[in-house]
């Protein structure tokens, strides 16, 4: 049988065999509508698989089917149609679907822009424009990739897909960069969302505060069982993830509560952002996470909605630290391991306020503040790490931030 895949959650399941497939034309656009049922193991997850196809209406997505390459290419889900009542197969774990969609265009017509925005992270160290390393990448094997920059560099970190690029630009902020990929390949390394062990596809997600995962395939982050507790673990290159370090939350040297609420603020193939609160008795907190396609850090923001207070983020044990200074700095940006791990790697914990480090079980702290704006991350092969993926690099990679919309266009 034939496999369709339609975005996403097109890369974690199979669709049955469309009963039916039109295609029209008109001279300036091409309408695909597809019929059929969505079928899968359990009606468990065939009633996700309806979710998360419903959920992607609205959004350019990347359309595969095995039974014929001529549909392989970018789409606009334009509306789609689900049929659950008790007249449908819902009893046999089958949902009668229609999907219309507009073709954007094949891989040899649609290319990809990068809208970016921002500018130099505000800091305290003395950090200028030029001296951060504005970053992004896109998927994995993408084919071309223009960034009218000038200094730009790359370099490569292996994800569960493959290996993907890192593009790094001196100071540059005005200029958007292109790429294309093969509409098979447009998931590949992206920054996804997972509850319950389930990957989504917008903003509407189930309630599970103790059960999600951010993954792009090269950096994991879930909920530790214990308060609010993050463990972020890093993509060992071939066969598992690796490096798993907990890290906790302190409040005035108290650890903070557990998750009691989780939603999502973005889902894009390119950057991920969910936001988790925790419920102290003084008051509450959230915590606002962000994954990027090809990045080694999560970037994290933390509110505290109580009187100003010392906030520091530190591992769960003891793993000794050392200060980083990148060029450039005028003092420490944070701190990395001092040794490397079992898996050859070092953590890395960034922020751009003014900090305390601790060097002895790995953290640090502000005092005195509401928020604290933190990036946690690896750098993979530690002591021989390559250059990219050094904590100088990472650090002014962090502080070079750019905000990113991907959006599909005519070449």
């Amino acid at each position: 049988m034939a496999i369709l895949t339609i975005g996403r959650v097109g890369l974690d399941v199979e669709m049955g065999h469309p009963s039916e497939m039109t295609e029209s034309r008109s001279i300036d656009s091409r309408e695909f509508t597809l019929r059929g049922f969505i079928r899968s193991t359990s009606l468990t997850l065939t009633k996700y698989l309806r979710n998360e196809l419903l959920e992607q209406q609205g959004q350019v997505v990347a359309v595969t089917y095995t039974g014929d390459t001529h549909f392989d290419a970018f789409y606009l889900l334009a509306d789609s149609r689900i049929e659950t009542m008790e007249t449908s197969y819902l009893r046999r774990g089958l949902f009668l679907f229609e999907v219309n969609l507009f073709r954007v265009g094949s891989s040899a017509r649609t290319e990809f822009q990068s809208n970016t925005t921002g500018t130099v992270l505000e800091n305290t160290q003395g950090l200028t424009e030029g001296e951060v390393k504005p970053w992004l990448a896109p998927p994995v094997n993408s084919s071309i990739f223009v960034w009218s920059a000038t200094s730009v560099t790359s370099y490569d970190r292996v994800t569960e897909d493959g290996t993907i690029k890192v593009y790094t630009s001196a100071g540059d902020y005005s200029t958007d960069p292109t790429w294309g990929c093969l509409a098979g390949f447009f998931y590949g390394g992206s920054a996804k969302l997972l509850t319950t062990s389930r990957v989504r596809t917008g903003l509407d997600i189930p309630q599970a505060p103790s059960d999600w995962e951010l993954n792009n395939g090269l950096i994991r982050v879930r909920p530790d069982s214990g308060g609010s507790k993050l463990d972020i673990a890093v993509w060992d290159g071939s066969v598992a993830y690796e490096s798993e370090k907990t890290w906790k939350f302190q409040l005035g040297g108290a650890d903070t509560s557990t998750f009691s609420f989780v939603s999502a603020i973005r889902n894009d193939t390119e950057a991920v952002t969910i936001r988790v609160l925790c419920s102290d008795t003084i008051a509450n907190h959230t915590m606002d996470i962000t994954l990027r396609r090809g990045s080694a850090q999560v970037f994290i923001t933390w509110y505290w909605q109580g009187v100003a207070n010392t906030m520091k983020v530190v591992r769960d044990s003891t793993e000794a630290a050392t200060a980083v200074t990148p060029t450039g700095a005028t003092s420490t940006v944070g701190v990395r391991a001092t040794a490397n791990d079992g898996g050859g790697n070092r953590y890395t914990l960034f922020s751009a306020q003014a900090i305390t480090n601790d060097t002895t079980i790995g953290g640090l702290s502000t005092a005195s503040a509401n928020r604290l704006n933190v990036a946690i991350g690896f750098e993979i092969d530690g002591s021989s790490a390559v250059t990219g993926n050094d904590a100088d690099n990472l650090a002014l990679q962090y502080f070079g931030m750019v905000g990113e919309r991907v959006r599909a266009v005519w070449r």
